[in-house]
């Protein structure tokens, strides 16, 4: 497995940089700050994507050093149904989204996923709607009143 982490975190790094000069041909709007362009924000993902990889890199190279053996990655079958819902969940995503609107698709996103992350102890539904609800709101706010990016409205007009 360690090999494999060298190769993925090298084939990351690439792409990585493939999308943050991708990113720098992205229209740039004059006289606002660089934060607003477009191009901003993914160029931003490919430095974190680039320094995760080096680091994945790394963690390769250090456990080759010590000698430690790879861990298993799914321990149980919880973790696997986990990354299966998640998975799922960004796939329907932009569906949702098409249908339902901004506000609607990521109330239930956002609540979906936190569910999916507390253990059954932990489940609180109006929390957990309570914390969704003030996600979703946030995020509105930021981009569609401070930054003016207007959001898809589906059949809720949302």
């Amino acid at each position: 497995m360690k090999k494999y982490d060298k190769i993925l975190g090298t084939l990351l790094i690439i792409f990585a940089g493939a999308l943050y000069f991708y990113s720098g041909t992205f229209p740039v709007r004059e006289g606002r700050p660089r934060v607003l362009n477009a191009g901003f924000y993914p160029q931003l993902l490919a430095i974190i994507l680039a320094v995760l990889a080096l680091a994945l890199i790394i963690a390769a190279f250090i456990k080759d050093y010590k000698g430690k053996d790879d861990v298993e990655i799914w321990k149980n079958t919880s973790s696997l149904k986990l990354f299966l819902k998640t998975l799922a969940m960004l796939i329907i995503y932009p569906y949702l989204l098409t249908y339902l609107g901004f506000a609607t698709a990521t109330l239930i996103f956002i609540f979906i996923m936190i569910y999916n992350l507390f253990s059954k102890e932990e489940r609180n539904i109006k929390k957990l709607g309570f914390i969704s609800l003030i996600i979703t709101i946030v995020i509105y706010l930021v981009f569609n009143e401070f930054i003016n990016i207007p959001f898809p409205t589906g059949g809720l007009l949302i």
